[in-house]
C-alpha cells in the first residue's frame, strides 16, 4: 500500500472527503496499514462503501456571461481511492 500511496500526485484537487495527496503521503506509515486492512475486507466481503460512490458535481464557467447556464460545463469530483 505504501508504494501505491507514494505514486500519488502532487497539487490535484481533492476528493470529497477534502483530504490531499500530500497530506496522505505525509501520513503514509500511519495510514498503509489501515488501508491494507480496508481493502482486504472489501475483497473478501465483495462490499464497497457506499460514499464511495457518492460524487460532488461542480459547474464550471466555460466563458463568457456568468449569468448563461448554458456556458457551463459540469464536473464531477469523487476520490480517487
Amino acid at each position: 500500500m505504501k508504494h501505491i500511496i507514494k505514486k500519488l500526485k502532487n497539487n490535484v484537487t481533492p476528493g470529497i472527503d477534502k483530504i490531499e495527496n500530500e497530506t496522505l503521503k505525509e501520513l503514509e506509515n500511519v495510514l498503509a496499514p489501515i488501508l491494507t486492512e480496508l481493502f482486504n475486507l472489501i475483497l473478501n466481503t465483495k462490499e464497497i462503501p457506499d460514499q464511495w460512490n457518492e460524487v460532488e458535481i461542480i459547474s464550471l464557467l466555460k466563458n463568457g456571461d456568468r449569468k448563461q447556464i448554458k456556458k457551463t460545463t459540469d464536473l464531477s469530483v469523487y476520490h480517487p481511492t
